[in-house]
C-alpha cells in the first residue's frame, strides 16, 4: 500500500528534538498513511542510534556518512519517498 503522506525529517546532533518531530509525524494518519524518513546528517552524538532504538521499523532513517547540510539531507529523504504527497 502507498502511503498518503511522506514526511522527511533532517536532523543533526538533536535526539530529544527529533523524537517529538517522529512523534507528531507519526500521529497525524493511521497505519500505512504516513510514512516517515528521517535524514541523519552524520550526527556525532548518537542521534541516529537512538532514534533507531526509539522508533525501529516504524519509519526509515537514512543516515549521512558525511555533514551535507539540511537542504541536502531533505532532498536524498525526499528522493526515496513514495507517498502521494
Amino acid at each position: 500500500m502507498t502511503p498518503l503522506l511522506s514526511v522527511v525529517i533532517p536532523v543533526w546532533n538533536r535526539p530529544r528534538v527529533v523524537w517529538d518531530a517522529i512523534d507528531s509525524a507519526l500521529s497525524q494518519g493511521g497505519p500505512g498513511e504516513v510514512e516517515v524518513i528521517v535524514v541523519d546528517d552524520a550526527s556525532t552524538d548518537g542521534t541516529a542510534q537512538s532514534v533507531e532504538r526509539r522508533f525501529g521499523s516504524h519509519i526509515r532513517l537514512l543516515r549521512s556518512p558525511y555533514r551535507r547540510g539540511p537542504g541536502a539531507a531533505r532532498n536524498a529523504g525526499a528522493r526515496v519517498a513514495t507517498g502521494e504527497l
